[in-house]
């Protein structure tokens, strides 16, 4: 290989790195003219206090999806026992069981709904983030953790529901 030619090869590498550094730089969001300084994107004191209360919300919001999801899994061995007990029964037990058991499926339902309008809300704070809003991502946080503990009592209130009914049909035996 001769000179030039190698000159060439390092010449095609260097102007594929850098092809592929500015693509990176481009399609991460970054501000071209802060990039090319190398200096990081301002924060001001008011941002950073914002984002405190954002990411507190944050934390809020991760306790009460724990919360509900370790409801929902003692839910679902409260009925997978109910269930059992209730085929040892007559048809007139799971007649009445099925009647009882009408508010709970009612409660998890609008929980469910709540549960939708959740995914909603975090699509709206994804692409708040993505425009960089702070007050937006926020506000719908903030509308995020109602929704969730209203999604959370409900939940609550649909397990003592099902515990109570559970209880009941313990004591038939």
């Amino acid at each position: 290989m001769t000179n030039t030619q190698e000159v060439m090869r390092l010449n095609k590498r260097t102007c594929v790195a850098a092809t592929t550094v500015i693509a990176l730089t481009l399609c991460c969001g970054i501000q071209p003219a802060l990039a090319a300084t190398g200096q990081p994107l301002p924060v001001t004191k008011e941002q950073q206090e914002a984002l405190q209360r954002y990411r507190s919300q944050q934390e809020i919001l991760q306790q009460k999806e724990k919360q509900i999801r370790a409801l929902m899994a003692q839910m679902k061995t409260e009925s997978r026992q109910l269930r059992q007990l209730v085929a040892e029964r007559d048809q007139s037990v799971k007649q009445q069981v099925a009647a009882d058991l009408g508010p709970f499926h009612d409660k998890m339902k609008r929980a469910h709904q709540l549960s939708k309008a959740g995914e909603e809300l975090s699509k709206k704070i994804h692409v708040a983030r993505m425009k960089r809003d702070l007050a937006q991502m926020r506000s719908f946080s903030s509308q995020l953790v109602d929704t969730k503990q209203a999604q959370l009592d409900l939940v609550k209130s649909a397990q003592q529901d099902l515990q109570a009914e559970l209880q009941k049909v313990r004591a038939m035996r």
